[in-house]
């Protein structure tokens, strides 16, 4: 029997089973210790061996004759950021706090040996030719769970997350970084971009890495540039949005292999909670359209990194998944996002940062069965009227509700005054993190009879994924001044849960593209859910279908018995006797009676 379907919207499940590892065409390890790391001869193969004592693990993916794609592992990080007209003194500068940290300048006194390589981070000024500058090290394995803390407070510590790097060479005598190193930085940018490399961020932040004796002025300096690729929170938002087939988005010399990336995450335990003595006052800068931010201490808060904020300015536009969990409601929201900046005409880079908001949920609104958590995501900008039409919430398609909870959060109201609580690393690798800084922030406010809306939590993240070092991100509590709307928030429970997959450690499954061999409808992915689950639009078809000729015992006696006529329709069981190639996908349905 023929039907003609007209938009069909399906709820597919994937249930799929495939288990790999991606190491690329070469994957060669290099340890932490002793053991130095080499050169490969298509890339500066001329430069000596130079990582001695303890350095960053990583691994080989692959290489081309102009550069290296490299995967290096989670690990701590101390650094120090300057804002500076010149890269050389800037890094001067950097070098001597993080030596004078390697030294005893610590709460433990404890001297240290130095890790290599010396890493600069940096971009290309923009509208300023004031830029900020970083200068990391690697922190020693065995202080790694139990660091010592810096008594500079401009010397932090933070999380990098596992992440593949484009790699080139090039040598020098200096250690001092300036002209030479941009100028490196800019012609790999441009032959990344002649090799059709991806590039996931506009205006990528790029590293200089110095090995060698680094306090030495005179020894040669084996040093090279390091370019952003990806990392998992990237990759998983390709593989979220159906963007990773083929390699999309993949390192060039990385595609057309079948082993599946995957991902290792540190373990939540072994990562120390990276909150800040201070807070940066530069993370925003040209040419984001930055918020214009009245920030004050608050009145009787020891705590210089705790802040009451008020955004004069703001504009924001606002998402809510329809999830449970953290780490989707991150991958979900940025698709919509994107799209309804771009249907607004709103370049992506004027957006000054992110903000995902945790609420807990109001059993008396949405049940004891809803979920936990519900999210509200938000790109914030400036430039601003100060009307409540500055603050655009996209409406909920495709059959979900919002939330009563989320309905009922502000009520009428518009609060654009925060506390805030300043802390470091990669937000998406730290929910622990989150949710002590939160609790911190809620504690050392109700001490002081601050008041607060504590049924929700804001995570603000200003920096890009590119951004390797010294991140900013803040915790956020709406502020309730003169305390006139406590009235039925349930209090905000210290957790964030995430999905199977944010914790998986195999390769996701995959079965290919089976539209490669058979001919397929046309379809659009409408939206992503968790867990492999997707919203999928048909578009208008003819479709056939055949009935189980009588009643069955299970469901997959009943499917067989309902494919047999169809399969015989395709043998060329039909009017023109002639035989029909199969198509995908195959559905069958069953109905308990």
């Amino acid at each position: 029997m023929q039907v003609t379907m007209a938009s069909k919207l399906l709820l597919s499940v994937f249930l799929l089973a495939c288990v790999g590892v991606c190491h690329g065409r070469h994957h060669k390890k290099h340890p932490q210790g002793d053991h130095p790391s080499t050169y490969s001869a298509s890339n500066g193969g001329d430069l000596e061996p130079s990582c001695t004592g303890e350095c960053p693990e990583f691994e080989l993916l692959c290489s081309t004759p102009e550069y290296d794609v490299r995967r290096y592992k989670s690990a701590l990080w101390v650094s120090t950021t300057m804002s500076d007209l010149s890269l050389s003194q800037a890094s001067g500068r950097g070098r001597k706090r993080l030596h004078d940290y390697f030294g005893g300048a610590n709460d433990k006194r404890l001297k240290m040996s130095y890790t290599a390589p010396m890493v600069t981070q940096t971009r290309a000024p923009s509208e300023s030719p004031v830029r900020e500058i970083t200068v990391s090290m690697l922190l020693p394995k065995e202080v790694a769970k139990n660091p010592p803390k810096p008594t500079d407070p401009m010397v932090v510590i933070d999380l990098v997350a596992e992440t593949i790097l484009y790699v080139k060479k090039f040598g020098g005598r200096s250690p001092r970084v300036g002209f030479v190193a941009d100028l490196e930085a800019k012609n790999f940018f441009k032959t990344l971009k002649s090799n059709k490399e991806p590039s996931h961020e506009e205006d990528n932040y790029y590293y200089v890495a110095q090995y060698g004796r680094s306090d030495s002025f005179n020894h040669n300096m084996n040093n090279e540039i390091w370019i952003y690729a990806m990392n998992e929170r990237t990759y998983k938002w390709l593989e979220f949005n159906d963007l990773t087939a083929d390699g999309q988005g993949l390192p060039k010399c990385l595609r057309g292999d079948d082993k599946p990336m995957v991902w290792e995450k540190m373990d939540q335990s072994d990562i120390p909670l990276l909150t800040r003595e201070q807070c940066s006052t530069t993370y925003c800068q040209a040419p984001k359209k930055c918020p214009k931010i009245e920030t004050s201490d608050v009145k009787g808060v020891d705590d210089k990194s705790i802040k009451l904020k008020q955004y004069k300015d703001i504009r924001a536009l606002g998402y809510v998944p329809p999830t449970c969990y953290y780490d989707t409601a991150v991958h979900a929201s940025a698709g919509p996002l994107l799209k309804s900046l771009d249907n607004a005409g709103v370049p992506a880079p004027d957006v000054a940062g992110t903000l995902t908001v945790a609420i807990e949920k109001r059993e008396e609104l949405d049940g004891v069965n809803s979920c936990q958590k519900l999210f509200k995501v938000w790109y914030v900008a400036g430039g601003g009227t100060g009307s409540p039409e500055d603050l655009t919430l996209l409406k909920t398609e495709n059959g979900f509700q919002t939330p009563k909870t989320v309905e009922a959060l502000h009520h009428t109201r518009q609060y654009t005054t925060v506390y805030t609580k300043c802390f470091g690393g990669n937000a998406y690798y730290e929910p622990s993190t989150i949710t002590s800084t939160a609790k911190m922030l809620m504690e050392r406010l109700g001490d002081k009879k601050k008041c607060f809306l504590g049924d929700h939590v804001g995570v603000a993240e200003y920096h890009p994924q590119s951004r390797l070092f010294d991140r900013y991100n803040e915790i956020d509590l709406d502020a309730d001044l003169d305390c006139s709307d406590q009235e039925g928030r349930p209090p905000f429970t210290f957790h964030l849960p995430v999905s199977k997959d944010y914790s998986r450690t195999e390769a996701r499954p995959s079965l290919g593209d089976q539209c490669d061999t058979h001919e397929c409808p046309k379809m659009t992915t409408i939206m992503g859910l968790e867990n492999n689950l997707k919203i999928v639009e048909y578009a208008p078809a003819s479709w056939f279908y055949s009935k189980s000729p009588s009643k069955s015992c299970s469901n997959m006696e009943a499917f067989y018995k309902a494919l047999n006529p169809l399969l015989s329709y395709l043998n060329g069981k039909n009017e023109d006797n002639s035989k029909i190639d199969m198509t995908k996908p195959l559905y069958g349905k069953a109905r308990n009676i």
